[in-house]
């Protein structure tokens, strides 16, 4: 028994690491069901690269801005493949290329599979973030392909190679301009806190900026001229981060959701700050030197945004998502504690049990670290097979999926209409995947937010448009604004306006006679 116990720990301590860690992702998250991110962002790929696939669009055309690099290789190569082929095998890929820097990150820290599984698969992957719901490891955006980047630039960071850390922060801009230069502030609060002198530190930005002044220069064009923060009265970033996006930015939007979403999650990240700041610095090896440092700079970023978010009703700090750092720090800490318990924790179990009246075999070093990593490969064998269970069974999904009736009334769209027509779905958001059933326009979708400003105005009218016609009398005055060709409703509509189309179960089409109300 205690030989098979031997092999098992060693064999599975043998894999490569980074595989482990893809098979891990692939049993949270591979499938060919697309999540709400990968069905807007790859519709804004494929209009970018195809504007004629869906003419006229609103709701999908826009700028790519931070996103180019994405938008021009996935609206390339959809093309050439479905959305959901892209979903299943950009996922694939993606996490390749995540677990392979993430790995060498976990080595030098002389981590073994046993901890990095545990560590990875049982406390990050469920709480990637603590509170505002960033997350690295899910679906195919283009935040994920940063994120390679940012692997790569923490890795050199620990090695003490700055500049190259520096460089990696760059590339990793150019895949999502937010990831990116999060990295790159936190490489520089990390050299400032180590005391380089003015010289090196301007040297690491001039890698930096050199790299990035391309594309620095074509978002200056893109969202500094011609792109005002306030129109005919309306503050965008208010929108933009308040009411768009309260889930990621606009935390302090009410006590109510605050206390409801985020409280629990802020509480444990001012802990960990307070752990950082007092008690963790006084272990002494260096890489935990290294990682406090950095979860110092993390949550004490995080800290601060938060106090100014009460004041910053406008939005205007909020937009450069601050509390996105949030993943890296509940990487970061969960690390640090991982070492904490190697070096410091495990020994102290140890002597705790070394006294004079325990049994012999508790004393033994030996015994215990074979029931510690037996215990480690049981709760890791149990959360992994229990998220292969999961996958299998299609739970891989952030909304509902379209049902038989959904399904057959988008057929009936995309083979009975005009690719010009444009569609309202009436007091409803789902499916997010009628562009790319249909391949026809939707009026507006709350999720599919564009990033200029003029265009987050007219997303926020056509929400508010969208709003109005719950009751159907503003419809004769919606329809001198707007034009819009069907409604999909799951009730019946009764407007002189509307003609009955076709229904499938409780779904029906209606026609939007917009000429009744013209004359």
């Amino acid at each position: 028994m205690k030989k098979a116990i031997t092999h098992s720990i060693k064999g599975f301590n043998s894999i490569p690491l980074w595989l482990l860690l893809f098979a891990v992702c692939m049993a949270n998250y591979a499938g060919f069901v697309l999540y709400g991110g990968e069905e807007q962002y790859f519709a804004f790929a494929r209009q970018f690269m195809n504007p004629d696939w869906i003419p006229n669009s609103v709701s999908l055309s826009h700028p790519a801005g931070g996103n180019l690099v994405f938008q021009v290789i996935n609206g390339y190569l959809l093309r050439y493949i479905s959305f959901e082929n892209l979903a299943f095998y950009g996922r694939a890929i993606n996490f390749m290329l995540l677990c392979i820097p993430l790995a060498k990150l976990l080595r030098h820290f002389h981590l073994n599979n046993l901890a990095s599984a545990v560590l990875f698969q049982v406390f990050f992957l469920p709480h990637q973030s603590f509170y505002a719901g960033e997350w690295i490891f899910q679906n195919y955006e283009e935040k994920t392909l940063a994120y390679i980047f940012v692997f790569y630039s923490l890795l050199a960071l620990f090695r003490e190679r700055y500049l190259v850390s520096s460089l990696f922060a760059a590339v990793a801009t150019y895949f999502h301009f937010l990831v990116g230069g999060w990295m790159f502030f936190l490489l520089m609060g990390y050299l400032i806190a180590q005391k380089q002198s003015l010289r090196f530190l301007a040297k690491t930005l001039g890698v930096y900026l050199l790299i990035t002044l391309p594309f620095l220069i074509y978002l200056g064009k893109l969202y500094l001229v011609s792109n005002p923060s306030v129109i005919d009265g309306v503050n965008i970033g208010r929108i933009y981060a308040y009411k768009r996006l309260p889930h990621h930015l606009g935390l302090t939007n009410t006590w109510a959701d605050f206390s409801k979403y985020h409280l629990d999650g802020v509480l444990v990240s001012v802990l960990f700050f307070l752990l950082c700041l007092f008690y963790f610095k006084r272990f002494k090896p260096k890489s935990i030197q290294a990682l406090n440092t950095l979860n110092l700079i993390l949550f004490g970023e995080q800290v601060i945004f938060l106090i100014l978010s009460v004041f910053d009703r406008n939005g205007t700090l909020l937009k450069t998502y601050p509390f996105r750092t949030n993943s890296l720090s509940s990487l970061l800490i969960m690390i640090e504690l991982a070492l904490l318990m190697k070096w410091h924790g495990f020994p102290w179990l140890l002597r705790k049990f070394s006294r004079p009246d325990t049994p012999l075999f508790l004393k033994r070093k030996y015994v215990w670290m074979q029931v510690i990593s037996l215990s480690f490969l049981v709760l890791f064998l149990a959360v992994f097979v229990s998220e292969w269970q999961q996958t299998f069974a299609g739970k891989n999904k952030d909304a509902p999926q379209p049902d038989t009736h959904q399904l057959e009334m988008m057929q009936y769209i995309a083979t009975h209409t005009q690719n010009t027509d444009v569609f309202l779905y009436y007091q409803s958001e789902q499916p997010w995947s009628f562009h790319r059933r249909t391949n026809r326009e939707r009026f507006v979708v709350y999720k599919f937010t564009p990033t200029k400003n003029r265009a987050i105005y007219d997303w926020d009218q056509r929400q508010q448009w969208k709003s109005k016609l719950d009751n159907l009398q503003n419809l004769d005055e919606f329809n001198r604004h707007y034009k819009v060709d069907y409604f999909v409703s799951n009730r019946p509509l009764q407007h002189p306006a509307l003609e009955e189309v076709v229904a499938f179960g409780s779904i029906t089409l209606y026609k939007n006679n917009r000429d009744v109300t013209l004359k």
